[in-house]
């Protein structure tokens, strides 16, 4: 007979016609199968219905369930209720991911009625009051996405260290960013992207929020680091050096750039040249391009703009280029000099 552990490595990447069939076998097999069929639950608007109604009803499958994820979909608004049902029973949850109506919320169980602790939790919710309240619940996430721009008219996120007190990533809008990183052990953060005027961007506040980044109580400090390309125009790149040195891992969001304009395209690389020069701590850049259309890059040539970055800055190992949420990705490795190559 197979170690346990071997065994279950083995069944976990079959496909899940397979699995099934392993519930079979024996009893053994059965129960590796069905933890592995129900440890990562990610349905489509086909059986989001079934599995909710399965797992809520069958506390022996809920309690197997670590990953709960709802990505956008459309017509997904009708199972609201079942998902809040569904979430009251899934007592080992650690990963939820839920995307769909910002004002859906409602639907997280309150801090009070809440039957799990989530390591990473990512939404699409505007904050409020209940998503606050479930926030309050969750003492040991350590990853948090708020996929939600802030509205004028929002909550503000309350600076309070005994909230999310383990938390070591952060990707949110500029307001959380700056009520939650300090004293957390914050070392990766991506500020959502808006436009300046939005999040009332200028010199000065540009400056108060680096000094923000700096007081994560990270031993090594804040590592990775996503900003708007909006936000990084209003930076003094030798400040962000002095203050964020140990950041090596940078993700520029280029979303308000045309991506196929070649004035657009030459003004990006004249300024990411100036900062990856300024800042040769830097050994991972990436540029997004989320919205852009995959099926408009095909015929587009960045390899000017790549050899430019990678001349700017000897310490730079890679410059990937992402595009359409990630659904294409170009990930480009120096190999000597300027020279580099595109290793995916």
């Amino acid at each position: 007979m197979l170690p346990l552990d071997l065994l279950e490595i083995i069944i976990g990447i079959l496909d899940s016609s397979t699995i099934s069939s392993c519930c079979r076998v024996n009893k053994l097999f059965y129960s590796v199968s069905l933890d592995v069929l129900y440890r990562h639950i990610q349905p489509t608007r086909s059986n989001l219905l079934r599995i909710c109604v399965n797992l809520s009803s069958n506390p022996q499958l809920a309690a197997r369930v670590r990953s709960f994820v709802i990505p956008m979909m459309d017509g997904i608004t009708i199972f609201r209720v079942v998902i809040q049902q569904v979430l009251l029973h899934l007592t080992r949850l650690r990963t939820l991911v839920l995307h769909f109506e910002q004002d859906c919320s409602w639907i997280l169980p309150s801090k009070s009625t809440c039957p799990f602790q989530l390591n990473a939790f990512s939404t699409s919710f505007s904050y409020n009051s209940h998503l606050a309240s479930f926030l309050e619940s969750q003492v040991h996430l350590q990853h948090l996405h708020l996929a939600s721009a802030v509205a004028h008219d929002a909550l503000v996120p309350p600076c309070d260290d005994k909230l999310l007190p383990n938390l070591v990533s952060l990707h949110a809008p500029l307001p959380f960013v700056e009520a939650w990183t300090t004293r957390r052990p914050i070392h990766s953060i991506s500020i959502l992207s808006q436009s300046a005027s939005s999040m009332g961007i200028t010199e000065s506040s540009a400056r108060s929020v680096l000094s923000t980044l700096t007081t994560s109580s990270s031993p090594s400090g804040v590592q990775r680091l996503q900003l708007p390309l909006t936000f990084v125009n209003y930076l003094d790149f030798k400040e962000f050096r002095h203050l964020l040195p140990s950041v090596t891992i940078m993700a520029l969001d280029a979303d308000t750039v045309i991506a196929d304009d070649p004035d657009e395209i030459s003004s990006l690389t004249d300024a990411i040249e100036s900062f990856v020069y300024h800042n040769p701590q830097l050994t991972h850049l990436s540029i997004q391009f989320f919205h852009f259309p995959a099926y408009r890059v095909q015929n587009l040539d960045y390899s000017e703009m790549i050899t430019s970055i990678f001349a700017a800055s000897d310490p730079l190992a890679y410059v990937t280029l992402t595009f359409n949420n990630h659904r294409l990705k170009y990930i480009c490795k120096r190999t000597d000099g300027r020279n580099w190559l595109i290793v995916n």
